[in-house]
């Protein structure tokens, strides 16, 4: 299993939680990647990667949340928004 940094974000412009971001992205063994949310769901799920965010000098991880029965992604310290992975830059498209 990869353990996945999270460096960038593309948001949908939703407000939503489980709406408002669309792709995550970063850098790992030197190749660039890229993954929907659906996709890092289903990675977290089936334990293909663990992903996490710098906060700081420690990573934290990202847990799957639920809003409204729907599926969504956030950091361990965050409430129901996604608070510390929007304030992540935009992923190049």
């Amino acid at each position: 299993m990869a353990n996945l940094i999270i460096t960038c974000i593309n948001r949908t412009g939703n407000q939503e939680p489980e709406q408002c971001i669309r792709y995550v992205g970063g850098i790992y063994n030197d190749h660039i990647w890229k993954h929907s949310v659906n996709d890092v769901i289903f990675h977290m799920e089936m334990t293909i990667h663990s992903y996490r965010i710098e906060n700081g000098q420690e990573l934290v991880d990202v847990v799957i949340a639920n809003h409204n029965g729907c599926k969504y992604i956030k950091s361990r310290l965050d409430t129901t928004l996604p608070d510390r992975l929007l304030t992540l830059p935009e992923c190049s498209p």
